[in-house]
């Protein structure tokens, strides 16, 4: 039995997408003027000449329950036609607004696209490790250790240390160590 192609990237889309395509299939009116991000897969893509001579192109992105059509013109298609390509798993920053050629309707206006693959890294600034005191061991302080030596990225660390019996709770952030978040997720196991 497979699982969906947006199963390796489960963590990202819960953690940085705000909205559904189904959200934004369902209705666009409580986002208008918001800006919003999704995530999907491009199941189709087209890259056109209008009749002015000028290039444009749409494609499909597809999400686990719903797919959306979207069109870029002029310098947003120049900026983003490489991610119109089958098969590339994209993270989407839009913004709705109202059509330039019709005020009463609304329409997605996409002001970046990313990699999917990229957003953990492009995105967090500080990953939170929390410990029960329980959790505390010489062992556990040694593998954090060597997994935050191991992940060198752009992340700040921060280890937040919890004793459940006092209810104190004690933030410790490494100045010496900036760490790849989703590497040190998939290491200690939580995506």
């Amino acid at each position: 039995m497979s699982g969906h192609p947006l199963d390796d990237y489960q963590f990202e889309i819960n953690q940085f997408c705000n909205v559904t395509i189904e959200d934004l299939k369902q209705d666009l009116k409580p986002m208008k003027g918001k800006d919003i991000s999704f995530a999907g897969i491009v199941i189709e893509a087209n890259h056109k000449i209008g009749k002015t001579g000028k290039p444009y192109g749409s494609f499909v992105v597809e999400d686990y329950f719903n797919f959306i059509s979207i069109t870029l013109f002029s310098e947003e298609y120049l900026k983003f036609k490489h991610f119109l390509e089958e098969g590339q798993y994209v993270y989407v920053k839009a913004r709705v607004e109202s059509r330039f050629d019709n005020p009463d309707q609304l329409s997605i206006r996409v002001n970046q696209i990313f990699l999917l693959a990229d957003i953990m890294e492009k995105f967090s600034k500080v990953l939170s490790l929390t410990l029960t005191i329980d959790e505390l061991t010489i062992d556990s302080v040694h593998k954090l250790h060597l997994f935050a030596k191991q992940s060198k990225g752009r992340c700040h660390l921060r280890i937040r240390i919890f004793d459940p019996d006092e209810n104190v709770t004690i933030d410790l952030s490494s100045k010496k160590y900036k760490v790849n978040a989703k590497e040190m997720i998939r290491v200690l196991g939580g995506g």
